[in-house]
């Protein structure tokens, strides 16, 4: 699915790396193809940005919450974190780490192995990626 969220609300800079974006009044579209689960609705969006340079470590922290108005099977959150360190030019090494819960997701997934999955009876697994690689800073 694709996820766009517009919202109201505010942004707080508590310290000078951590940009936190409020939105309590925030609509969460989501777009599919075909027959699924997914359903867009109103709730609140909390995103967290956290980035800091330590010599040559690059360090970013991101954290997005959406919780649902209409019910907690659309509420979602991806907590994803990241360092690079400066090799020679901007050329570096970076991992990252990726963590996401969303039941919608969980349940499109499971009714393609059961039909008479829903959202009560769905295990909510937690996602999780990871990345190693080369970077390049801009």
């Amino acid at each position: 699915p694709g996820y766009l969220d517009l919202g109201v609300g505010f942004t707080w800079t508590p310290i000078n790396n951590l940009v936190v974006v409020i939105n309590p009044g925030n609509y969460n579209f989501v777009f599919s193809d075909g027959d699924t689960v997914f359903e867009s609705s109103l709730g609140a969006k909390i995103l967290a940005d956290y980035t800091a340079k330590i010599g040559k470590v690059n360090l970013k922290s991101n954290l997005s919450l959406f919780q649902s108005y209409k019910s907690s099977d659309f509420s979602n959150w991806t907590f994803t974190n990241a360092i690079s360190y400066t090799l020679w030019n901007g050329i570096g090494v970076g991992a990252e780490l990726g963590l996401r819960s969303n039941k919608q997701e969980a349940l499109n997934a499971a009714l393609a192995d059961n039909p008479a999955e829903t959202f009560d009876s769905v295990d909510n697994k937690l996602q999780s990626y990871y990345l190693i690689g080369l970077s390049y800073n801009f």
